[in-house]
């Protein structure tokens, strides 16, 4: 299963290997990453297929915004699993 992020400009996503518990292995590499463009999305509906047909990822071009997306998509996680596990509503 894929945990994604979208920022104004992007979505990336990584393709996790799960733990018995349910949990993302966070110490092993991802079965898969994906990184599309949405520089000039606006959300309309004539142009929904255009952002997301070449995945950028592992292109060294991008490796700054990957590798920053990255980061951004471990901390959202575990921001929520520390609000799940006080019980916080999410």
């Amino acid at each position: 299963m894929g945990l994604s992020i979208r920022v104004e400009n992007w979505r990336y996503t990584e393709y996790r290997w799960w733990l018995p518990s349910l949990k993302p292995d966070w110490d092993r590499t991802p079965a898969g990453i994906e990184l599309f463009s949405h520089e000039g999305d606006k959300g309309d509906i004539n142009t929904y297929d255009t952002f997301e047909v070449v995945n950028l990822a592992g292109l060294e071009q991008y490796a700054e915004v990957e590798s920053a997306l990255a980061m951004q998509l471990f901390a959202a996680y575990n921001e929520v699993e520390m609000k799940r596990e006080m019980g916080e509503k999410v």
